[in-house]
């Protein structure tokens, strides 16, 4: 979900196909900042392929 500046929420959902190889958390990071610097929704994440309840969170880090 995001809020347009205009108001009420609007549901939007993307679906890319990612490899992240050696280093997953250094993957995870340059993904988040990459998708955050185009307004992706706070609540975005990432699913392992085949494992769809492991998500891992795209949070900025502090």
């Amino acid at each position: 979900m995001s809020r347009p500046e205009g108001g009420g929420y609007v549901h939007v959902e993307d679906h890319l196909d990612l490899l992240i190889r050696d280093d997953l958390a250094l993957g995870v990071t340059i993904i988040a900042r990459i998708l955050h610097s185009h307004r992706a929704a706070e609540t975005a994440t990432l699913r392992h392929a085949g494992k769809e309840d492991e998500v891992i969170p795209l949070r900025l880090p502090t």
